[in-house]
């Protein structure tokens, strides 16, 4: 990476590997290294120049997966992220409407990033050899809805209606949000579906569909 590269910024928490990326790459100048969490690491410390694309690419930690993700969608300065996470993640990340994997994190990423499943990496792959297996996906920002001005109500629909899977999504947003359930079923079939209709049966377009024909 650090050959093919313009210029390498590696943000590494973790002392040894820390130590080891600087004896390998000390004297490099197109390698630096910040030795510091990754979720407080400022963006606006990097110094872009004109012309060139920011990629990210990592293995994250698997228990802070959301964070991480958290700022990347907060600072949309890069182009492309390849990352390695826990491979179930990336399956509700990559899932369709219809699936057992589609939730909330699903829709989540889409709004934010447009998202593939490049690989899977079995678990023995690894020394010593963790409990779950890898996926590598690739993901890059979707500017479709950057101007979208009902963010906040439509997260607060997705949770309400992804807090009770196993009941419809009518049932669901009335007993979270106390939005009347024919309003709801109202909305429901204007989009298209059943009154029956389950949240992991309806996309984001028909989420967002949904959100503005209840004006909550």
């Amino acid at each position: 990476m650090v050959a093919g590269a313009g210029s390498v910024v590696a943000v590494e928490i973790d002392p040894v590997a820390a130590g080891t990326l600087s004896g390998r790459f000390a004297g490099n100048p197109r390698f630096t290294l910040v030795h510091r969490d990754f979720l407080e690491f400022d963006f606006d410390s990097l110094r872009i120049p004109d012309g060139w694309i920011l990629k990210i690419a990592g293995n994250i930690p698997y228990s802070i997966t959301t964070p991480i993700l958290e700022r990347l969608y907060a600072n949309p300065r890069w182009s492309r992220a390849v990352i390695m996470l826990q491979r179930e993640v990336a399956q509700r990340m990559c899932a369709r409407p219809g699936t057992a994997a589609y939730s909330r994190l699903t829709l989540w990423t889409n709004f934010y990033s447009t998202v593939e499943l490049i690989c899977v990496v079995s678990r023995s792959c690894f020394r010593p050899k963790p409990a779950v297996d890898s996926a590598v996906i690739r993901l890059e920002p979707n500017p479709a809805y950057a101007g979208y001005r009902e963010r906040e109500r439509l997260f607060s629909i997705i949770a309400a209606a992804f807090s009770q899977r196993r009941k419809t999504l009518a049932n669901s947003l009335h007993s979270r949000l106390g939005i009347p359930k024919k309003d709801i079923e109202n909305a429901v079939v204007k989009t298209g579906h059943k009154t029956t209709v389950r949240p992991e049966e309806i996309s984001l377009g028909e989420f967002m569909n949904i959100v503005e024909i209840l004006g909550v």
